[in-house]
This record gives C-alpha cells, structure tokens and sequence, in this order.
C-alpha cells in the first residue's frame, strides 16, 4: 500500500449489526526493525477524520471490484451452506434423497395464489 491510498475495509456497523464497506485513506507507513525483523504497518484516516493504526486481521480490499467479488463468494457459499442444510434435514425426516439442482426451475417456484375474492 502506498500512502494517500484509498482502500476499502469491512467493519461491524454496531448499530447495524452487519458488516459493512468503508473507505480509508492511507496517510502514514510504519516500518519498525527489531530483534525479529522488520514489520511494517499502516495508519488509515477514517472518513470521520480518526486516526488508526491498520489490524493485520482486519478484511482489506484495494478496489471496490475486489470487495465485490469477495462479497459475491460468501453469499454464495451461505447459500450453497443453506441449501446443504435444507437437504440434510430433508434426508434425515422425510427419507429423501435430498438432490439438490443448481438453479430452479419455474415449477419449483411456489408461489401461493391469492383465492379469496374481492
């Protein structure tokens, strides 16, 4: 990362309770040598003005399209994890075979019709 770099963090909006994106700007670069080596880190600016030393943990995008292919992974592995969990429950109480198909087909859409008049 270069300093006066704009890259993108996932945070916990507390309020929220999701994650979500937030642009910071790189405004110092950190290189510390010690016995073990020499680490380097980061200070990123906030939009809100604050100051803070990166977290090596912290999840780090260097372009928005990077952020949204990512984001895209993990909701399809929540889905594909949902659709697993809908199938095993099916197997386990109904004697199912459980198969599963990649994407729907409209008879397997169920929609109910309203039937009560007007």
């Amino acid at each position: 990362m270069n300093v006066g770099e704009i890259i993108y963090i996932r945070v916990l909006a507390q309020e929220m309770s999701q994650k979500i994106l937030v642009p910071v700007k790189i405004v110092e670069r950190l290189i510390r040598e010690s016995m073990d080596g020499i680490i380097t880190t980061y200070v990123a600016q906030t939009p809100g003005g604050e100051q803070y030393e990166l977290n090596s943990t912290e999840e780090m995008f260097k372009t928005l399209e990077s952020a949204r292919v990512e984001l895209i992974e993990e909701s399809t592995r929540n889905i594909d994890d949902i659709i697993k969990k809908a199938s095993l429950f099916e197997q386990k109480y109904f004697n199912s075979t459980g198969v599963t198909q990649n994407e729907p087909q409209q008879e397997d859409v169920y929609v109910e019709e309203n039937t009560t008049a007007p």
